[in-house]
């Protein structure tokens, strides 16, 4: 009798052990995998990500302008070949989107009088959309992408070379497509 109760009871713990290491070490060697940084994290944004954010101050844009996503193109106040260039992949990303077209804004920012200017389609005169004040100088080399709130949050480098730009312009418009599905502001 004490012999079967000794086997039940060892069988048992074996029973419980077994079940222990079904159920909790995939899940401790999964927490090592992860701090020991055995795998590459990934990303599914094409473009720079700016961390930390930054945050512009859009208190003075119109009414218009507010509370829409931005693609800024950063310029003097004459618009050279690379100015040019960002403009024209801005304006295409801006058809491409098709019905989203309304919650995005392509502009210009005029960093001499901190301008912001629309690039509308309709307007060759392009529009007076406001002021905002970048905490930093924006690159001219890249167009950048700031959400409803202000705050810049990826950049796409702009070379003078149309194919380039292309690629760009394309990964501009996978990110900004996935940024508005799954954004609850703008």
């Amino acid at each position: 009798m004490e012999e079967t109760n000794q086997l039940k009871k060892r069988s048992a713990r074996f029973n419980l052990s077994i079940i222990f290491f079904v159920f909790f070490i995939p899940v401790i060697a999964a927490y090592i995998a992860l701090k020991g940084e055995w795998f590459n994290l990934s990303a599914t944004n094409q473009g720079e990500l700016i961390t930390p954010a930054m945050q512009m101050d859009i208190t003075q844009l119109n009414a218009g302008a507010s509370g829409k996503w931005l693609m800024i193109v950063p310029s003097e106040l004459d618009c050279q070949k690379l100015c040019q260039e960002s403009t024209y992949l801005v304006k295409q990303a801006d058809i491409a989107l098709g019905r989203e077209t309304q919650r995005v804004l392509p502009s210009r920012y005029i960093a001499t009088n901190q301008q912001l200017i629309l690039l509308d389609q309709a307007d060759p005169n392009h529009k007076f959309a406001g002021i905002i004040n970048p905490p930093a100088k924006l690159s001219k080399n890249y167009v950048y992408i700031a959400d409803p709130l202000g705050q810049i949050i990826l950049r796409y480098p702009i070379s003078l070379k149309r194919e380039e730009n292309l690629i760009a312009a394309k990964h501009l418009l996978a990110d900004l497509r996935k940024l508005l599905k799954l954004s609850r502001v703008g």
